[in-house]
């Protein structure tokens, strides 16, 4: 809440001091968001953005969470790895796991090694992509293993 003297948040004097240095949080419709500078961002391995359902980790406005743990979490077991704001999981694991489909992406393009699905829905179906591109099942078959171009 803002104060009409000093268009600074009614808060104490240790946040005030770090709200002036750019570090604050704000709560607005159940949820809370951590800034520094005027972007969302929170230091240290803590989520920038919680609510009820779900949190996510935030570095200097882009989704971001190192040490192979995942930036998005939310209470119906969604899970994203993202590093610099793009969907990204080192090792053969998926960037996006959910219920409902799992999907591997490379510096935020869909893409798997060895002939192997980058979607995989939990009815089975399946598609293949390579460097953000979408394969046919038969050209996944015919040919060998593409290496992932930066």
């Amino acid at each position: 809440m803002f104060t009409d003297n000093d268009y600074e948040p009614s808060i104490s004097v240790y946040e005030r001091e770090r709200y002036r240095r750019g570090i604050y949080c704000l709560d607005v419709d159940d949820a809370s968001v951590w800034y520094k500078n005027d972007v969302i961002h929170r230091d240290g391995d803590e989520p920038a953005i919680i609510t009820r359902t779900s949190k996510m980790w935030i570095k200097n406005g882009k989704r971001h969470r190192e040490g192979d743990k995942p930036a998005v979490i939310d209470e119906n077991d969604f899970k994203a790895w993202c590093i610099n704001n793009k969907y990204h999981r080192e090792g053969d694991k998926p960037s996006i796991e959910s219920k409902q489909v799992n999907i591997w992406f490379k510096h935020g393009r869909k893409h798997r090694d060895g002939k192997r699905p980058a979607v995989v829905y939990s009815n089975g179906n399946k598609e293949y992509w390579v460097n953000g591109v979408l394969m046919s099942t038969e050209i996944v078959k015919r040919t060998i293993s593409i290496p992932m171009k930066l």
